[in-house]
């Protein structure tokens, strides 16, 4: 879903989460409910780039490049992910916050070229192993469809 169908989205939780609570509520509250800060945070920071890259050879250059675009999202980033983007963090720094909220890390391939032009590669690498992300999802999966039974039996005898 792209950030216009969030935004649309988020626009009635809000008017929900008001009605619901006689159109008083906490930012907090809100921030947590809506999802269209957090789409449009990864689109401005291109995302799609970013993990076009997972398993390829990256030098430096070309993530200090990638890193740039993080100073347009720096509030979003905050927001959505609490990732705080300081100016004292490198490139390599703001790239192992952002994809360790993704999943992943990043691990040095060590330096590659001659002595004059020698350049240091990294490779963004899934933090868990194939043979754990199932477990982990399915185990995921189980705890949010004992929340959602959880909550529709409140919500029923509630009524």
């Amino acid at each position: 879903m792209g950030f216009e169908q969030t935004k649309e989205r988020d626009k009635r939780i809000a008017k929900k989460y008001l009605k619901n609570n006689q159109n008083k509520g906490y930012f907090l509250d809100f921030i947590q409910l809506t999802k269209s800060d957090k789409v449009r945070a990864l689109e401005l920071m291109d995302i799609n780039y970013l993990l076009s890259l997972v398993g390829q050879d990256i030098c430096k250059e070309t993530i200090a490049d990638w890193a740039k675009k993080l100073d347009r999202c720096k509030e979003l980033l905050k927001l959505g992910f609490s990732i705080e983007l300081k100016d004292s963090h490198t490139p390599i720094e703001r790239l192992r916050m952002i994809i360790k909220r993704l999943g992943y890390r990043l691990e040095s391939v060590g330096r590659l070229g001659s002595r004059d032009h020698r350049h240091r590669y990294y490779r963004i690498v899934d933090r868990v192993e194939d043979s754990h992300q199932k477990q982990i999802f399915l185990n995921w999966n189980l705890l949010q469809v004992e929340q959602q039974n959880s909550y529709e039996q409140v919500r029923a005898a509630a009524v």
